[in-house]
């Protein structure tokens, strides 16, 4: 869904999602847009049919116009780089408080607390935000670099030996739980329950169709399994999660907050990491002169 805006009809202020950034700002109001007449599509981005080929779709919906109605869903979406990147930059009308899916946390009940990060506007955005950048900072991550290279060569290594291997399933689910639990300091025991809590918590932002309902199933071990991961007695000292708590004992969240920081960690570090390995992987394999072009200049 990347690049992919979704807003509610019955308010066009609802927030937008999995977009990237870009620079200009379109000269009629996305407000004004959306009032006027705008194309219908059929097509549903959170369905299996979508989501198993969603490149050749996201044309359509470019190709449609700035705003396009989705009936299949009852609600508006943008598809244009320029048009979600202006509206992620305007939390006064685009807000992410009330919701980044098709929920609206104004009428109705998260199915977990709020994302700190990802569930917030400014102020509150602007102050979660800046506790995880000290965590995840330059240095932080300069530090980590040469545990995490080691892991990827080891794995790529094992995986070159067998000549073919599911390029999901075998490298881009599995180098994230390679380096991550560590890094966060999580207790060593029910790790697998990442993955699935990660696709349950971005199933949740769409309808509660097949897709939500086959996820959710296996999710609820998961969700428990998360929830006690995130305190404070169950992660190891000097991880990125302890980190957090630190800040909490400086004064700069509480430590209800400091748990729920420590929880934006493991819905959005690994099924984000999984899907860009995924993803690029794909993209080589589609444009091989991209992966020659990467080869010869690694820098």
């Amino acid at each position: 869904m990347k690049g992919l805006g979704v807003l509610q009809s019955s308010d066009a202020a609802r927030s937008v999602q999995n977009a990237t950034v870009q620079e200009s700002v379109p000269e009629m109001s996305l407000q004004q847009e959306m009032t006027n007449n705008v194309p219908r599509l059929a097509l549903d981005p959170f369905s299996k049919t979508f989501l198993a080929d969603p490149y050749s779709q996201h044309a359509q919906l470019r190709d449609a116009g700035r705003v396009v109605w989705l009936e299949a869903i009852g609600c508006y979406a943008m598809a244009r780089y320029e048009d979600v990147r202006s509206a992620l930059s305007d939390h006064q009308i685009f807000c992410s408080s009330r919701g980044v899916g098709l929920s609206d946390f104004a009428t109705e009940k998260p199915w977990r607390p709020p994302s700190l990060l990802l569930e917030a506007d400014p102020p509150l955005h602007t102050r979660t935000r800046s506790i995880m950048a000290k965590v995840v900072s330059l240095k932080a991550l300069k530090d980590i670099r040469p545990i995490w290279a080691e892991a990827a060569n080891s794995l790529v290594e094992r995986l070159v030996m067998k000549e073919r291997f599911d390029a999901a399933t075998e490298l881009a689910e599995v180098f994230p739980m390679m380096v991550f639990p560590d890094t966060i300091g999580l207790q060593k025991e029910g790790r697998e329950h990442l993955l699935v809590y990660a696709a349950a918590t971005f199933n949740a932002f769409g309808p509660r169709n097949d897709v939500f309902t086959e996820g959710n199933e296996k999710a609820g071990a998961a969700i428990a399994w998360v929830s006690e991961a995130c305190r404070r007695e169950n992660l190891a000292p000097g991880g990125w999660g302890m980190a957090v708590f630190d800040a909490a004992d400086r004064g700069e969240c509480t430590h209800d907050e400091a748990e729920r920081l420590v929880r934006s960690f493991l819905s959005a570090g690994v099924d984000t990491t999984v899907n860009g390995i995924g993803n690029l992987l794909f993209g080589l394999s589609m444009y091989p002169e991209q992966w020659d072009f990467l080869s010869s200049n690694p820098s």
